[in-house]
């Protein structure tokens, strides 16, 4: 059993998008703000250089993963 470090990216229109961050605390706790905003644009690919300031909401969370 791992973990999942997620966050849940809330949008200016509503919606909501969970984004995997990593498999592991130290990958997670040595990510960088640049790192999570390309990890953002991947799920977002129709938005790129369009929206560089829009606000969004970011919820952390980390699910326990089971394996089957």
């Amino acid at each position: 059993m791992g973990k999942l470090y997620q966050v849940v990216v809330s949008g200016v229109r509503g919606g909501k998008v969970t984004v995997d961050l990593s498999n592991t605390e130290e990958q997670f706790k040595s990510m960088t703000v640049e790192q999570l905003r390309e990890k953002i644009r991947q799920k977002f690919p129709e938005t790129a250089g369009k929206y560089t300031e829009t606000p969004i909401s970011l919820h952390y969370r980390h699910d326990e993963r089971r394996e089957s």
